[in-house]
């Protein structure tokens, strides 16, 4: 069955003692039905910023989940994975919740969250994640495809990690590589669609040069703009990432 929206009735401690005493007591089968029926419920107000409560409880339902919450046949991650696999927990018009396997030394590059949240979690192995914000002056004045963007975040994540937040103004672009065989969840919301596409983006040499992120595209673009202060330069480019999907064995999503 599904969790009452009643549950999260009430000011930001009620409801945020109200979510930890549910998920002191909640079967393990049934922490990732939470997290769907939480971001079903509240996805919109949580995007808005209106509802810190929300956000705080699915948060918290996320980091109660484990890996073999998700998948529950036997795959062993350092022998089974050669390619990214993505597993489709729920998804629909508005929110898409999954987890991605990665086998190690596999990246996916560089890419943009057009207005979007996005609560991730390692749930196994270890993940190196760059994350980047937008510039003000974003787009190159001289060539529309060039973007202006800060590296904000250098981090290896494991299971130990805290959720991490993309919001639509903050860390909106990351790539991430795998320092080992890893898997990690995706609440995203709304979700990409016609409307919302997924871009990749290449960096390009700087005057001003961060820290490189692990390079997945074997092509490189040496042309390079004049630099802005403290910020990278970044170029569209077309990307069809491979990825298998995986079906999804955890408990049923109702």
């Amino acid at each position: 069955n599904r969790f009452p929206r009643s549950s999260l009735k009430g000011g930001p401690l009620q409801c945020a003692h109200g979510a930890a005493a549910l998920l002191a007591g909640m079967p393990r089968r049934h922490l990732i039905r939470n997290v769907v029926n939480l971001t079903r419920d509240n996805w919109e107000t949580i995007s808005s910023g209106d509802n810190t409560s929300a956000s705080e409880a699915l948060k918290a339902a996320i980091e109660k989940l484990r890996f073999t919450d998700i998948v529950k046949e036997d795959l062993d991650m350092d022998h089974d994975l050669t390619t990214i696999k993505y597993i489709d927990i729920f998804s629909d018009a508005n929110i898409n919740i999954g987890m991605f396997l990665l086998p190690k030394g596999m990246c996916i590059p560089l890419h943009d969250h057009p207005e979007m949240t996005v609560y991730s979690k390692v749930l196994h192995g270890t993940i190196s994640i760059h994350s980047y914000d937008w510039s003000p002056d974003r787009r190159c004045s001289r060539d529309a495809a060039i973007f202006h963007a800060t590296l904000t975040s250098d981090i290896s994540c494991d299971p130990s990690t805290p959720v991490i937040e993309t919001q639509p103004k903050c860390h909106n672009l990351h790539s991430l590589f795998a320092l080992e065989a890893a898997a990690f969840l995706d609440v995203t919301f709304p979700a990409y669609g016609d409307d919302r596409p997924c871009t990749y983006f290449r960096l390009l040499p700087s005057v001003e040069t961060a820290k490189p992120e692990p390079d997945c595209d074997p092509s490189k673009d040496t042309s390079s703009p004049n630099p802005c202060s403290g910020c990278m330069h970044l170029k569209t480019y077309e990307l069809e990432l491979n990825i298998i999907p995986h079906p999804y064995t955890g408990p049923v999503i109702i």
